[in-house]
């Protein structure tokens, strides 16, 4: 939901939507809700700068985007996990990301951190929690 911002001009209420300090990371498409210990993800992260109206950010520069495991070790995410964005995007696909390290069926969470400029280092999200089943 989007705030707005009101100005009153005699008669006359103008309402605009209020814009962000600045661009956002924000997951296009999630990682897979279930996966399997050492098996790739079935759905591989997308990841989006927006800009202050709410849009893709094309014009941008691009960043490098890291993916980060929320766990402890030995729990790792494998695969290559830093995609450079280009016209906005950063599309894991194709990366083999995977969880190594699971004992038990568990959930986690992944965090997504731009690196480079300040600009890019601001930019940080995470994604829903998911599910990595111990066993095959």
């Amino acid at each position: 939901m989007r705030a707005f911002v009101s100005l009153f001009l005699g008669a006359l209420w103008l309402s605009t939507p209020a814009l962000a300090a600045g661009p956002t990371l924000s997951f296009r498409q999630q990682p897979s809700a279930f996966n399997n210990v050492n098996v790739p993800f079935e759905q591989a992260p997308l990841l989006e700068i927006l800009g202050a109206d709410g849009f893709v950010d094309i014009a941008g520069e691009d960043c490098l985007i890291t993916l980060t495991l929320e766990a402890k070790p030995p729990v790792q995410l494998r695969g290559e996990i830093n995609e450079k964005t280009r016209g906005g995007i950063a599309d894991f696909t194709g990366h083999s990301l995977r969880v190594s390290g699971v004992k038990v069926d568990d959930s986690f969470r992944i965090l997504a951190k731009g690196s480079g400029s300040a600009r890019c280092q601001a930019l940080s999200v995470y994604s829903d929690y998911f599910v990595v089943s111990a066993s095959r």
